[in-house]
């Protein structure tokens, strides 16, 4: 009789993708089960609208504008004037990138317009764009948290407001955050690598503008690690504090030439081992310029355990936005023996058997036990 095996193999569906022609989004959810959202022309989130980006979507954006259409009509912008919730997980982080190509400025990115009501984005990856995100909204309508951008001219321009930004990573830019015009707000636990032109630059124009960078590190730069000015009478104020600025070709750099005022204050931080670390500006209590012995830069940016930046900050803690690598945790000499003595207790207890100075018990068919003596040779 022959036997017929029929193997069924479950495959799963192919995944489900949208199209968003551009123009007018009212009150969408872009979910991942509809990823990825292929993007042709420019979205428009009107007032009033929201549009929500849930965990795991991924938003390919055309590389012309099929609304032609926007402040660049041959690329495709958002355009954000209500509201944008676009927060992922550390496990399901956002991705928005181009359809095709690598390169920066293939699309234009997110602007978030001087009247949108919130716009909050994080646990997301930006690449491709020419700046990953514009914003112009007052107050603190924006905010950015655990955000990854590269291959991008800009990473994020503030041009009003006072947003919070925190645990950014960004990379292959020409300028990494900029703060222009009324812009202003804190940048904390941070790292920005690799910038061709400028890690942080802090430009205000006519009015007065604060900006605070705690606890981040800015690397390797093309150009300056940070840089302010201030133009046409404006009034700048650059705290920067439990940092670290190394390897660019200038650490902080002052712009007297400009006819605003300027207060620059860089306190326990180190602004070491750039090619100048200080340009019109001096560095403040706390703040020194050493090596901060990274750990493999610019993969791997956490501080060895020698680090002059381990416990340099204000109140005791690490410099920079990822600490030291902790060296393994000692053993005690207790604790180093104690494997040996359970050694020597399992060498001592075979040796004991052997002689006879621990010898088996079996157990009679009552239940008593008694010796167990080998049999004699005839037995």
């Amino acid at each position: 009789m022959a036997v017929v095996i029929v193997a069924v193999v479950w495959s799963r569906p192919a995944g489900a993708s949208t199209t968003i022609p551009g123009g007018n989004i009212i009150n969408q959810t872009w979910t991942a089960a509809g990823s990825p959202y292929i993007v042709q022309g420019d979205v428009i989130v009107p007032p009033g609208s929201t549009l929500t980006i849930q965990p795991g979507v991924e938003v390919q954006v055309a590389s012309t504008d099929a609304q032609a259409s926007g402040s660049d009509p041959t690329r495709v912008e958002f355009t954000i004037n209500g509201a944008l919730n676009a927060t992922g997980t550390s496990q399901a982080p956002i991705l928005f990138h181009a359809q095709s190509g690598t390169t920066a400025s293939i699309w234009t990115g997110i602007g978030i317009g001087a009247g949108a009501s919130s716009a909050n984005i994080a646990f997301a990856t930006i690449s491709n764009a020419g700046t990953a995100i514009s914003n112009l909204a007052p107050g603190t309508a924006f905010g950015a948290a655990n955000l990854t951008i590269s291959a991008c001219l800009t990473g994020i321009s503030v041009q009003a407001g006072t947003p919070a930004l925190s645990n950014l990573t960004i990379s292959g830019v020409g300028a990494g955050v900029s703060y222009i015009a009324r812009g202003g707000g804190t940048l904390s636990s941070s790292i920005i690598t690799g910038a061709t032109s400028v890690g942080v630059l802090v430009n205000g124009i006519i009015t007065t503008s604060t900006v605070t960078v705690t606890n981040s590190t800015i690397y390797g730069g093309g150009g300056s690690g940070v840089r302010a000015l201030s133009l046409e009478g404006g009034s700048v104020t650059l705290l920067i504090k439990n940092s670290i600025i190394a390897g660019n070709i200038s650490g902080v750099l002052v712009d007297t030439s400009a006819s605003g005022t300027l207060v620059v204050s860089t306190t326990y931080s180190d602004v070491g081992n750039n090619a100048t670390n200080f340009i019109s500006a001096s560095p403040g209590i706390g703040t020194f310029s050493a090596d901060p012995l990274f750990v493999n830069p610019p993969a791997d940016l956490r501080l060895k355990a020698a680090s002059p930046c381990v416990g340099a900050g204000d109140t005791g803690q690490d410099i920079g936005a990822l600490g030291h690598l902790a060296p393994p945790p000692a053993v005690s000499a207790l604790g180093r023996m104690v494997p040996l003595l359970a050694l020597a207790l399992v060498l001592l207890g075979l040796v004991a058997l052997r002689s006879g100075a621990l010898t088996p018990r079996s157990t009679t068919a009552r239940g008593r036990r008694r010796p167990c003596v080998p049999r004699r040779p005839g037995r």
